[in-house]
């Protein structure tokens, strides 16, 4: 396969591999300022609200099991479009939970979803740069990986001061939706 990439192209790779390895960050980081507020909306105690934040963390500990493999199997673009989708849809259910349990399913479907991002975009980069590239192109995502938890919380603070905290959870929706119509549209197969 043939991943000779101008300059614009590569730089439009990297933005889209960065663009997938934040997903993670600003859906654990951006909905925490409104924690309180879901309490309060849904008359549960903090303790039970943190479930949310758990059973993200299971969904995306859980689908790393089978998210390479997978990959391996039907292709990087197959995976990613799949879970990402899976990320909008329940970043969607989040945001329209009528009770806390709803949530926390929500969330674990949304964890499930935002581990494609991490994962698939150091093997992508593997796949594209080759071992010395992908070393280059890494660091510099995790530059960018350094930021998101600083402004993440601060940016679901804003829009927790202005709007509902399901907003939050909106933006978490198109955010990924951005990024599948970006995967969908521009990134090419990297599977060899």
């Amino acid at each position: 396969m043939d991943w000779s990439l101008s300059k614009p192209q590569t730089i439009g790779l990297v933005v889209i591999l960065m663009m997938l390895s934040l997903i993670t960050a600003i859906s654990v980081d951006m909905y925490l300022p409104a924690m309180p507020a879901m309490a309060a909306e849904f008359a549960v105690d903090i303790p039970t609200t943190q479930l949310t934040f758990s059973g993200y963390l299971f969904g995306f500990s859980i689908f790393h099991l089978f998210c390479g493999p997978m990959a391996d199997r039907f292709g990087r673009k197959p995976i990613l479009l799949f879970g990402i989708a899976l990320f909008v849809f329940a970043s969607v259910g989040c945001a329209f939970s009528n009770n806390i349990y709803q949530v926390i399913f929500f969330r674990v479907l949304q964890g499930m979803g935002a581990c494609v991002g991490p994962t698939l975009t150091r093997t992508i980069a593997r796949d594209v740069f080759g071992a010395d590239g992908a070393a280059r192109a890494l660091s510099l995502l995790a530059m960018m990986m350094t930021l998101a938890p600083a402004v993440a919380p601060l940016f679901g603070g804003l829009m927790l001061h202005f709007f509902h905290w399901s907003s939050i959870f909106i933006f978490l929706a198109a955010y990924g939706g951005l990024i599948w119509f970006l995967i969908s549209r521009y990134l090419r197969e990297s599977l060899p």
